[in-house]
C-alpha cells in the first residue's frame, strides 16, 4: 500500500525507484525502519503512562495556595470522601475540615494547622468554593492535638474506627510532599530513556540501511551504467527510507497507546493521551534518525562502481 501510494505521488526517477523497490521487496524495507518504530512504540507508551504533578494533598488543588508542612500536634485525616455525619466525632474544638471538591475556609483557621501561604491575608475571608463543591462530604480533615504520642494515637484509633479506609498521618510519620517534584523527576528521566531508545533506533536504521546498499550494489551499479545519476539513486534510498519510516512511526504510535492503555486499565493506574511534548519527541526523533542514516549514502558512491557489474 505505501508502495502504491508512492507510485500515484511519482513524477521523477527517484520516487518512482523508490515505490517500485518498497513494492517489490516490503520486507527488506520495512525491515531497516524496525527500530525506529519499536522507538516511537516506546516513547509513546511512556508518554501515556507516566504520571505528571501528583499533588501532595488537596491543598495543592486550590489555586494561590502553597502547602508546606502539617503544625506540630496535627494530624491530617484523608477520609476519601466520608459524609460530615461520620466524621463528627473527630470536629473537636479546633478541627478544621475540608470539604470534597472545594473549601471554604477562612486562612486564619487553616494557618492554625498548617503551614501555609494564603493567596491573601489570613483575616481576610474565605477560600472561594471551586467547580463540585459538596459541603457535606468531607475530604480531608485537620484534627489538633496536644503533641502527645497518646493523643495522636486516640485520634488515630478513633479515625480508623470511623473511616477505616482513611489515610492518617502526622508530623512524626509525614506524606512526602515533593511527591510533585518526584514526578516532573520521574517525566525527566522517561524522556531521557525515550531519547536513548530513538539513538539505538537510529544506530540500528544506519546499520540495516549499510547492509541494504551493500546487498544491492549490483543492481544500483547497473543502473548508474545505464544512465541513472548517483544523485537520483541518494534520494531514491532516501525517500524509501521516509516513507516506510513514517508509517511505521504512525503505527508505533498507535501500538504504544493501545499497550499503554491494557497496561494502566490492568494495573488500575491512570491513562493519559500524549501531550503535544511526546509528539513533538517523537516527530523531532523520527526526523533526527532520518538525517543520521544519511551517514550511509556516500557508502553508494563505492557500492555502484562499475567493477560492481560484473558477474563471476
Amino acid at each position: 500500500m505505501v508502495g502504491r501510494g508512492v507510485a500515484r505521488l511519482s513524477r521523477t526517477v527517484p520516487s518512482l525507484l523508490a515505490a517500485r523497490r518498497i513494492a517489490e521487496n516490503p520486507q527488506a524495507t520495512f525491515y531497516s525502519v524496525a527500530a525506529v518504530g519499536l522507538a516511537a512504540v516506546a516513547m509513546a507508551y511512556i508518554g501515556c503512562t507516566v504520571a505528571v504533578n501528583a499533588p501532595a494533598d488537596v491543598a495543592a488543588n486550590v489555586p494561590g495556595l502553597e502547602t508546606t508542612k502539617l503544625r506540630p500536634g496535627t494530624m491530617s485525616v484523608m477520609t476519601g470522601g466520608a459524609s460530615a455525619a461520620t466524621v463528627e466525632p473527630l470536629l473537636a474544638a479546633g478541627a478544621v475540615s475540608w470539604p470534597v471538591h472545594g473549601a471554604v475556609l477562612a486562612c486564619a483557621d487553616l494557618t492554625r494547622v498548617v503551614d501555609v501561604t494564603c493567596p491573601y491575608g489570613p483575616d481576610s475571608g474565605f477560600i472561594e468554593p471551586t467547580p463540585g463543591y459538596q459541603p457535606d462530604i468531607v475530604g480531608l480533615l485537620y484534627v489538633p492535638t496536644d503533641g502527645t504520642l497518646a493523643a495522636e494515637n486516640r485520634v488515630r484509633t478513633r479515625a480508623a474506627n470511623l473511616v477505616p479506609n482513611a489515610i492518617i498521618n502526622s508530623e512524626r510519620d509525614p506524606i512526602d510532599h515533593n511527591l510533585e517534584t518526584f514526578f516532573q523527576d520521574l517525566d525527566r528521566l522517561a524522556a531521557v530513556a525515550a531519547l536513548f531508545v530513538l539513538i539505538i533506533g537510529a544506530f540500528g536504521l544506519a546499520a540495516s540501511m549499510v547492509g541494504g546498499l551493500i546487498e544491492r550494489r549490483r543492481p544500483f551499479a547497473l543502473l548508474r551504467a545505464s544512465g541513472v545519476y548517483l544523485s537520483e539513486l541518494r534520494r531514491s534510498v532516501l525517500l524509501e527510507t521516509a516513507a516506510t519510516m513514517t508509517v511505521v512511526s504512525v503505527v508505533g504510535v498507535g501500538i504504544g497507546m493501545l499497550l499503554a492503555y491494557g497496561s494502566t486499565r490492568q494495573g488500575g493506574a491512570d491513562w493519559r493521551w500524549p501531550g503535544a511534548d511526546v509528539y513533538g519527541l517523537i516527530g523531532g526523533g523520527v526526523l533526527a534518525a532520518l538525517l543520521f542514516s544519511t551517514i550511509a549514502l556516500p557508502l553508494l558512491s563505492l557500492t555502484t562502481r562499475h567493477d560492481a557489474v560484473r558477474f563471476e
